[in-house]
């Protein structure tokens, strides 16, 4: 079989080349940042910086401070054992720094300019979350001072005026749902409001050998009992932004409240020095890895 197509003759129009390059940049130029405390094209901002909108955030999964890593290059973010709500973040070199509230971080922590003092507790859920910015390298001009690595910006959606509302849900493995509800006032005179809610919550990733072991800390923590499962979290968060438009002026009022309960991240003992006190590390609280996997027993 022989297929033949005529095609009649078009015209072709040229593209002026600012405009064709126009065209070819125009996804990029539609995030704006504030990286220098003022709006910008991100295309045009004199600073090493990297904007995600919302829907980058939304297709990327991320959530938190923690989950920024995924795509920022120069960025490495890991939870700590011990402190499962801590991440460590390192920018350029440079590190939040330790759990020690004394100590200073050197990345600084925003959301929506207002600053976190210390990286404990920065690993929760955030309900609405509209831009996302990092600025790489020092930033202590604009910023202030705990901004040597550079500076991670948090937005949180305002309200636009207009009635809608957006339901979204996830199931997956370990068990996992996670649920987001964002309604959107319609504008009532100059004053406008949003709100959203967001759960979230999974079993837990690895399997407690030993659960229900009973630890005594000091006061005032008291005693407490291991949990089935490492890994495990349940969230919930509600965003709430008001605003009043009084052209010219315009003032912005945002809560959010987050409630988060996760058990520790899984561990695995590599290796005990001997004469380690048994009570601390014993058969019946750790596994210990087998010789094959400990690292002391790797050939240099």
């Amino acid at each position: 079989m022989v297929l033949a197509q005529a095609q009649a003759p078009t015209e072709q129009t040229a593209v002026p080349p600012a405009a064709a390059a126009d065209a070819s940049q125009s996804g990029l130029q539609d995030i704006v940042v504030t990286a220098r405390r003022t709006s910008e094209s991100l295309q045009r901002v004199p600073v090493a910086v990297t904007g995600l909108n919302a829907a980058m955030i939304s297709n990327l999964q991320i959530q938190n401070f923690g989950d920024v890593a995924k795509t920022v290059p120069n960025l490495d973010s890991q939870r700590q054992f011990g402190s499962a709500s801590a991440p460590q973040f390192y920018l350029r070199g440079v590190s939040t720094g330790s759990l020690k509230f004394e100590q200073d971080a050197g990345i600084g922590l925003y959301i929506d300019g207002v600053y976190l003092g210390r990286p404990a507790g920065t690993a929760f859920n955030l309900a609405d979350i509209e831009r996302i910015e990092v600025l790489r390298g020092p930033q202590g001009t604009l910023f202030g001072r705990n901004s040597t690595g550079g500076a991670i910006n948090f937005i949180t959606a305002a309200p636009k005026g207009e009635f809608g509302v957006k339901a979204e849900g996830t199931y997956g493995n370990y068990d996992r749902i996670k649920g987001r509800v964002t309604v959107e006032l319609p504008a009532l005179g100059p004053l406008s409001a949003r709100i959203s809610y967001l759960h979230d919550e999974n079993r837990g990733y690895v399997k407690n050998s030993t659960p229900g072991r009973v630890f005594a800390f000091t006061a005032p923590f008291g005693a407490a009992r291991s949990a089935k499962t490492f890994g495990a979290e349940n969230t919930d968060a509600v965003a709430v932004a008001v605003r009043l438009d009084l052209n010219p002026l315009t003032i912005d009022y945002k809560f959010d409240y987050t409630d988060k309960v996760s058990t520790q991240l899984g561990q695995q003992l590599l290796f005990a020095p001997a004469g380690y006190p048994g009570t601390v590390l014993g058969a019946g609280s750790v596994t210990v890895a087998p010789s094959a996997k400990r690292l002391s027993s790797l050939p240099l």
